[in-house]
C-alpha cells in the first residue's frame, strides 16, 4: 500500500483566504452593530413609554405629578385614594444598564450621564440620561 503524502498549503494560498475572511469580516461586522444599536434603540424608546404610560396613569388618578419616580413602584394612599404600585420596578436604560432615576429641575433632553433617567416632577417629563438619547 502506497502512502500518498499530500503537499502542504503555500505562503500564497494562505494569504488569500486570510484576505477573503478579512473582506467578509468587514463586510459582516457593522451589520452586527447596527442591528445591536437599533435593538438599544428600541428597548430605550419602549422603557420610555412604560415610565410615560405609567406617569400619565399616575397623574390622571391623583391629579398631580409624582415626586420621585419611585412612587410608581408603591402601593401608596393619596387624599383616600388607594394607588397600587403602577410598575413593579423601574425599567433599565439599555444603554448604560442603569435603572436609577435622577430627579432634576433640568430642561428636557438635559444629560447628566448619572444614572438610567432624568425626571422632572414639576413637568412630569421623563427621559434617558445617556447622550443620542435624550430626546426619545
Amino acid at each position: 500500500m502506497k502512502k500518498t503524502i499530500r503537499k502542504p498549503f503555500t505562503l500564497i494560498e494562505i494569504l488569500i483566504v486570510v484576505i477573503i475572511l478579512g473582506t467578509l469580516a468587514a463586510i459582516v461586522i457593522p451589520q452586527f452593530r447596527s442591528i445591536a444599536i437599533d435593538s438599544e434603540e428600541k428597548a430605550i424608546k419602549t422603557n420610555l413609554a412604560t415610565l410615560r404610560i405609567s406617569i400619565e396613569t399616575y397623574i390622571t388618578i391623583t391629579k398631580k405629578f409624582p415626586n420621585k419616580c419611585t412612587d410608581l413602584t408603591k402601593t401608596k394612599t393619596i387624599n383616600g385614594i388607594k394607588i397600587e404600585a403602577l410598575l413593579k420596578e423601574i425599567p433599565t436604560n439599555s444603554a448604560n444598564n442603569k435603572s436609577n432615576v435622577t430627579e432634576t429641575t433640568a430642561a428636557f433632553g438635559t444629560i447628566q450621564n448619572k444614572k438610567g433617567w432624568n425626571y422632572n416632577k414639576a413637568t412630569g417629563e421623563i427621559w434617558a440620561d445617556t447622550t443620542g438619547h435624550e430626546t426619545f
